[in-house]
């Protein structure tokens, strides 16, 4: 984006920067199970390091056009996103979607078949994690706004990712065994959210195959809600 429009200062957004190495297990995973992997994107700033006859680096190749960009996202199986501007094509066409490295998660995708990994939010003085109460209380759009309030913004590490990614996989396939905990986790998770002053905001019907990424609530357990 600040590559195509110079001449205004997107920095506020850096949160949602990723780091396109931390998909390569990912997509190597995807590969296995016999996908097609297609990363999209106009311009990006390296290539993954990997050759897969089934992986397009689709930024770098010369043969690439907007209706092509639009037909790729809309017939997609399923799309991975960090919530960029193109996935709203596969949003309309009602593509399932795993929105990894999102913030900030109070805003997440409730409308669709999704699943959200959101960055791990510490405090930088103490290197605990934020719990959902201190998520909904500084819910930022701006990176300036994590400093001033001296949280850190960890990304997903590849492991994370894949096991975001594997679960959506597995759920569309019927085949995702989901046990007790994991599901106490996810009720507790909406029914804060719901308690949210801002939640109808962002949130009106919720669809039944929203949910928070099941590594992620097993990662910052039940003390995330307290």
């Amino acid at each position: 984006m600040q590559e195509t429009f110079n001449d205004i200062d997107y920095s506020y957004h850096d949160y949602r920067d990723s780091d396109i190495k931390s998909y390569r297990k990912s997509v190597e995973e995807l590969n296995k199970l016999g996908y097609w992997v297609i990363r999209m994107g106009k311009i990006a700033k390296e290539k993954l390091d990997y050759n897969h006859e089934k992986f397009i680096d689709y930024p770098f190749l010369k043969d690439k056009s907007d209706l092509l960009d639009i037909w790729l996202m809309a017939n997609s199986h399923f799309t991975i996103t960090s919530g960029t501007g193109i996935d709203s094509v596969s949003d309309v066409y009602l593509r399932p979607m795993i929105y990894i490295n999102f913030l900030p998660l109070p805003t997440l995708n409730s409308w669709r078949f999704t699943i959200t990994a959101p960055r791990f939010l510490r405090w930088k003085q103490n290197k605990r994690y934020l719990t959902l109460n201190e998520c909904l209380e500084h819910c930022y759009h701006h990176s300036g706004k994590y400093e001033e309030a001296e949280i850190m913004v960890e990304d997903l590490s590849s492991e994370d990712i894949s096991e975001a990614v594997l679960e959506l996989e597995s759920r569309l396939r019927g085949e995702w065994n989901e046990t007790h905990r994991q599901k106490e986790l996810q009720k507790q998770f909406w029914k804060k959210l719901k308690k949210w002053e801002n939640f109808s905001k962002y949130h009106g019907w919720l669809h039944p195959e929203a949910r928070v990424g099941s590594h992620f609530l097993n990662k910052v357990g039940s003390e995330f809600f307290n």
